[in-house]
C-alpha cells in the first residue's frame, strides 16, 4: 500500500478518514518531536501517532468544518508549552492530504539538550545580582568574530530564557563566515564568541567572551545578571 505524507494510508484514505494531523518541529534538529509529548485536542478524542512522528486525529461522521485547539506539553519540560487554535476544513473531494496537516516549531526550555557535537551554552539570566527576579522571553544568540574581517557572525538559531531566565543558545550554523580562533596557545579548539541579549524594548547587551569550543556545550556555572552584561557593543577580540 503506498504511503503519503501522513504515513499512514493512500491519498483517497487519508482524505476520507482524517480529520487533521499535527507535526511538532525541533527548531535546532528541524525533525519532528513526539517521544516526550503529550499531545491533546480537548473535545475529540486522543491521536494516533504515525509511524513518520505526526499525530493523527480520525475524523467523525459527518463531515464538516471544526474549529479544534490543540494543546502539547514535554514530560521532561524541554520544550514549553503550546496551545494552538485553527479551522480544520470539511474532508471533501477539494480537500488534499496537505491540507488536513498543520505545522508548529516548539520552544525549547533551559532543559533542552543539544544533539551531541554541536555547539552550544546554557546558563541563567536574572535581573540583577542583587535581585535574582529570572529574566524570562529574553532572546538569546550565540555570535563570534568572523575570522576574514572581525566583523559579528550571529548564529541563526535564536533561543529564548524560559520562565525560570534559563536558556540554552545553540549554533547549528553561521552563514557563509567562520568564528575567529583564539590565539595561542588557546587556539586549539578556542572560539572567539560570546552570548548576546535582547529584550522586548528591543535592548541588547553582551557577555563577555566566553570559553567556547567546537562541537561542545558550555555550561555556564553562575547566573548571568542583565546590569552587569555589556551595553552598547559586543566584546573586543582578544
Amino acid at each position: 500500500m503506498a504511503s503519503t505524507a501522513l504515513g499512514l494510508h493512500t491519498p483517497d484514505e487519508v482524505k476520507r478518514r482524517v480529520m487533521f494531523a499535527l507535526e511538532l518541529v525541533d527548531p535546532v534538529t528541524g525533525r519532528l518531536a513526539f517521544e516526550d509529548m503529550i499531545v491533546t485536542a480537548p473535545g475529540f478524542a486522543p491521536p494516533v501517532r504515525s509511524a513518520s512522528g505526526r499525530f493523527v486525529w480520525i475524523d467523525v461522521d459527518p463531515p464538516a468544518q471544526r474549529t479544534v485547539m490543540v494543546k502539547a506539553a514535554s514530560k521532561r519540560r524541554i520544550f514549553a508549552p503550546l496551545e494552538k487554535a485553527f479551522e480544520v476544513p470539511a474532508r471533501d473531494a477539494g480537500v488534499t492530504a496537505a491540507d488536513l496537516v498543520w505545522r508548529f516549531p516548539l520552544e525549547p526550555t533551559g532543559l533542552y539538550a543539544p544533539p551531541a557535537g554541536m555547539l552550544a551554552a546554557a546558563g541563567m539570566l536574572i535581573a540583577a545580582a542583587a535581585d535574582r527576579t529570572p529574566l524570562a522571553a529574553v532572546a538569546v544568540t550565540l555570535q563570534f568574530r568572523d575570522a576574514s574581517d572581525a566583523s559579528v557572525l550571529a548564529s541563526n538559531y535564536v533561543a529564548r530564557t524560559d520562565e525560570r531566565g534559563q536558556f540554552v543558545a545553540v549554533a547549528p550554523a553561521l552563514g557563509g563566515g567562520g568564528p575567529m580562533m583564539l590565539p595561542p596557545p588557546d587556539a586549539a579548539a578556542g572560539l572567539v564568541g560570546w552570548l548576546a541579549f535582547t529584550n522586548s524594548l528591543p535592548e541588547t547587551r553582551y557577555t563577555p567572551l566566553l570559553p567556547l569550543r567546537k562541537g561542545r556545550l558550555l555550561r555556564l556555572p553562575n547566573p548571568l545578571a542583565w546590569g552587569d552584561l555589556l551595553n552598547g557593543a559586543p566584546p573586543a577580540p582578544p
